[in-house]
């Protein structure tokens, strides 16, 4: 999980300045952009948090993983405003397979007595893992242009595809022995 933050600070949380400094986009382009990212994101949370407990926040998460780096592999061969807007679609629609995911994960894996206190310091640690990472990204901007800091997050997400799919157990129904009518 550390990981995955690490890897968008690099590249993804830069992405307003990138577009701006190397594309032009404007303030305005940029709100349109992140309108349809929240939107989507707000909306998908509604239908796709329903079912993680179903089908399993380790496919969740790794999809969420997977369709952030296919908009990011967007991003960096054509970035475009239309591409813009598309990518930052999946990624409300990432976000919104991640967010539930994430917190049943942490729901899951922690004493309900120290719910809260397992979250902040959850939390905590992600934060500072990633603490380094927009500096490194625009480092990596300077030196090498657009492209770079978003495909060290790419290389970075795909790699956390697998340790995602590998390592995290999931919490799929069927593994608790119920059928798939039950999942309904």
């Amino acid at each position: 999980m550390s990981l995955d933050l690490f890897a968008f600070s690099v590249g993804w949380r830069l992405i307003n300045g990138l577009l701006t400094q190397a594309h032009n986009f404007t303030p305005s382009m940029l709100g349109i952009i992140y309108a349809f990212q929240t939107g989507t994101m707000a909306l998908g949370q509604i239908v796709l948090g329903r079912r993680v407990d179903a089908y399993g926040y380790r496919k969740y998460l790794t999809f969420s993983q997977i369709i952030s780096s296919i908009l990011l592999a967007a991003m960096i061969i054509n970035p475009t405003y239309l591409v813009a807007i598309i990518s930052n679609i999946l990624m409300g629609i990432g976000a919104a397979l991640w967010g539930p995911a994430e917190q049943a994960w942490v729901a899951k894996n922690v004493d309900p007595t120290e719910r809260a206190k397992s979250i902040g310091g959850y939390s905590t640690f992600r934060g500072l893992v990633a603490l380094p990472g927009p500096f490194l990204g625009g480092l990596i901007y300077d030196k090498y242009g657009y492209q770079a800091p978003l495909i060290v997050n790419l290389i970075l997400a795909i790699i956390d595809t697998f340790l995602l799919w590998f390592l995290i157990k999931d919490n799929a129904r069927e593994e608790a022995g119920l059928s798939d009518t039950d999942r309904f």
